[in-house]
């Protein structure tokens, strides 16, 4: 009878640990789709990106909203990577 009760909790607690693990994978590596988030920088930059948490906080596909001198449209949406310096779509935060 103690046998059987050891057994079944050990069954238990294997499928508890692998349902979890396959929700926090699911979860964190793109199973779930994330809203866009935006960011606003310290230094007066905003940038939007779909927020994610693994392997690095940060920000995946990634636009940058920069002011222009044309008075007709005084605002750009800029996709990251296509920027001048050629950065990559990703935007890692501290």
């Amino acid at each position: 009878m103690r046998n059987n009760i050891n057994r079944f909790l050990l069954v238990l607690v294997i499928v508890l640990v692998v349902a979890l693990g396959v929700t926090l994978l699911w979860r964190y590596v793109g199973g779930e789709k994330s809203h866009y988030t935006a960011v606003y920088m310290k230094t007066g930059e905003l940038y939007f990106g779909r927020l994610s948490y693994f392997p690095r906080f940060g920000l995946k596909n990634v636009y940058m909203l920069q002011s222009t001198r044309d008075p007709q449209t005084p605002l750009s949406i800029q996709k990251f990577s296509q920027l001048f310096w050629g950065p990559e779509d990703v935007l890692w935060l501290n």
